[in-house]
């Protein structure tokens, strides 16, 4: 009896809360990309993870509500693994997130406003989500795209602008304070969700 009362109990924590329905599980694909972009006095930055390299799920669930929340829902991202295209840049980007001390970027899914269609036409949805950069989180609601290419994938964009002070981040200033980089960051992924369920 006791063992069947804790296997229900572990069963019920892995569960979101109100969770209906199993509607989606989607395989984060190797082709996803994460990108952070931003701008200094003299030129602009973009700072670029090509490929995404954890074997991770994203499990989707209807809710007692009109929309729909995300149980295993983490994507997470070696901010040691960002390229901006030049190695001082690089440099300098990784050291102003503290990616030694804090090397990973964490995005936890929270809910989606629908579902997205089958259809190959781009259709906008709303989203929840968590970022964690530094070890700092953040909550936000964030505008999405999402498309069906038609072989059991699903293409959902997002961006979001943050701030290097939202994550108690200072922008760097470089060459005795010749070259500031703005407060402003902007957070951007284009995901490959294979369906698996």
């Amino acid at each position: 009896m006791i063992i069947v009362l804790i296997y229900g109990l572990l069963f019920a924590a892995g569960l979101p809360e109100e969770s209906g329905a199993l509607e989606r599980v989607w395989h984060v694909r190797n082709e996803s990309r994460l990108t952070i972009s931003g701008e200094s006095n003299v030129n602009d930055f973009r700072c670029q993870v090509d490929n995404y390299y954890s074997a991770d799920n994203l499990h989707l669930y209807s809710s007692a509500g009109s929309d729909f929340r995300f149980s295993q829902n983490r994507i997470v991202i070696n901010l040691m693994e960002f390229d901006c295209g030049r190695n001082l840049i690089t440099r300098d980007f990784r050291e102003s997130l503290n990616a030694e001390r804090d090397p990973e970027m964490i995005i936890s899914f929270l809910s989606l406003n629908k579902l997205p269609a089958n259809a190959s036409k781009t259709e906008s949805l709303s989203g929840n989500l968590k970022i964690t950069i530094a070890g700092i989180t953040r909550e936000v609601d964030v505008l999405l795209e999402a498309s069906n290419n038609g072989n059991g994938t699903t293409l959902l964009d997002g961006r979001h602008q943050f701030q290097f002070s939202d994550f108690n981040l200072e922008a760097p200033t470089k060459m005795w304070g010749l070259i500031n980089v703005k407060n402003e960051l902007e957070v951007s992924f284009n995901l490959i969700l294979e369906e698996v369920l």
